[in-house]
């Protein structure tokens, strides 16, 4: 749907900033053409300092254009677009900027009733953007309230309501809740293809967060068959540079990363990061996620140096966008430090690694098992700092909280790494024979679970190969 321009009253909207406003000195508001005060990125499409303005400035605007949408009786989702997407480049804000109008919209319609159209959408882009910001137990709860109202109202099989239901089981997947995830999208996709049509592009975008949710526990069969389904049909519907188009590209090139097929995965990898770049800007989220995904098919290929190269790239994006402490910046903090140890470098590795497991665990809502990743990522630190104790034992810890059935299990790919780093640990330590078994056992693991070609599975047998004979 189309929504209201408000273009032709940016030049009667003017920010009055107060005395004493921070300078920034770079760059100026393109709507009041002023550089006091806080100057944020949009985080939409529009790039370097078209895209900078105050954060009152955007709200101001976000407000005639809603109001002038009511006013015409453009009521509904185009009424709400003011809040959610940029008059210029049309494209979805992200970062602060999204956050604040979101709260400000929200903010305008809460105390109406709590069935109130208007009221029930703000809500859920509120929660959507707290999503995003890696609060999940608090995004979980407000989805929650809105699923429940459009059950309630609507019905169970009315399109909202299956999409407020597919964004609750996203939310869940972030919060590391897989099962109750994957229950809730397998009964929405089925709905939603009963109801919607297999080809729908909502229909396709519900399978492809269950083909997400698939990979997360280790089913890369049913995930990628999934994957494949959803990329072409929403590439024939979208087109090959719509952004829901290239997010599902993005999907399927991490589940061809994750098992093992690198081929396939670089080559589509390379193009969506040129259409990315072309169509979103180099700095935008959704690049810096497919370099990320660059990087880490790169170093699945022993390129480190280079994989470092470019996630240093991704956390300097991060940090500017969204701060040190935001979970996209954390989770890059960690990869990069992961990086560095593969690359030589185990004590800048350990610090970086260190800061994003104190940052991980301070953060309400926080998947847990991520931060276990972590830790496993750290012990490979230590070893290479020749910490031998503290390495073991925090590799002790973290592969039997990941082998516990609540968590991973002992099968999934996460926790038999941690078992690989954890041999080569007690290898390191002089324990020859203990460490031999356990990668042993470990390589039997993932050659039945991911097979022989995967990164994991190949890095096993090098260190089970490189061991030193047995003792006994």
């Amino acid at each position: 749907l189309n929504h209201h321009s408000c273009r032709a009253s940016l030049s009667a909207v003017r920010c009055r900033k107060g005395v004493g406003g921070a300078h920034s000195g770079e760059m100026q508001c393109t709507i009041c053409l002023s550089d006091e005060g806080e100057v944020l990125q949009r985080g939409c499409h529009c790039r370097g300092d078209s895209g900078a303005v105050h954060l009152d400035c955007l709200i101001e605007v976000a407000s005639h254009a809603h109001r002038a949408a009511a006013a015409a009786g453009r009521g509904g989702a185009t009424e709400g677009r003011a809040w959610m997407d940029c008059a210029t480049c049309k494209a979805r804000f992200t970062g602060p900027a999204c956050h604040g109008l979101a709260e400000h919209w929200f903010g305008l319609v809460e105390s109406r009733d709590a069935e109130d159209d208007e009221r029930v959408r703000a809500l859920l882009n509120l929660a959507c953007e707290v999503n995003a910001r890696g609060d999940y137990a608090a995004s979980e709860g407000m989805i929650r309230e809105v699923l429940d109202i459009r059950t309630r109202v609507l019905g169970p099989d009315d399109a909202d309501t299956l999409w407020t239901a597919h964004t609750l089981a996203s939310a869940q997947r972030n919060h590391g809740k897989y099962q109750e995830a994957l229950e809730l999208l397998v009964a929405t996709a089925e709905s939603m293809a009963r109801v919607m049509g297999e080809d729908d592009v909502a229909t396709r975008s519900v399978q492809g967060e269950l083909a997400v949710t698939y990979r997360s526990i280790g089913q890369y069969d049913k995930a990628v068959e999934l994957q494949k389904a959803t990329f072409e049909s929403v590439k024939r519907s979208c087109g090959a540079d719509d952004p829901i188009t290239l997010g599902e590209m993005h999907e399927l090139i991490a589940t061809y990363t994750d098992m093992g097929a690198t081929e396939e995965a670089i080559a589509l990898a390379q193009d969506l990061l040129e259409r990315r770049k072309r169509v979103q800007g180099r700095t935008h989220p959704h690049t810096l996620a497919s370099i990320n995904g660059l990087a880490i098919l790169l170093m699945k290929e022993g390129k480190y140096a280079e994989a470092e190269a470019l996630e240093r790239e991704v956390h300097a994006g991060y940090c500017k966008l969204k701060g040190t402490a935001h979970p996209h910046t954390v989770i890059a903090t960690a990869n990069l430090g992961f990086y560095v140890v593969l690359a030589g470098n185990p004590d800048e590795g350990n610090t970086l690694l260190e800061g994003a497991i104190g940052l991980a665990r301070s953060l309400e809502g926080f998947d847990q098992q991520l931060t276990m990743y972590f830790c496993a990522s750290r012990g490979l630190a230590l070893t290479g700092l020749q910490r031998h104790e503290e390495a073991i034992e925090l590799l002790r810890a973290t592969h039997a909280q990941q082998a516990d059935a609540a968590a991973h299990g002992p099968d999934h790919p996460y926790t038999l790494r941690t078992a690989c780093f954890l041999g080569g640990a007690l290898v390191a330590q002089g324990a020859v024979d203990e460490g031999r078994a356990l990668l042993e056992t470990t390589l039997v693991a993932q050659t039945r679970v991911l097979g022989e070609r995967v990164y994991d599975t190949r890095q096993t047998a090098l260190r089970l190969a490189e061991c030193p004979p047995t003792t006994s």
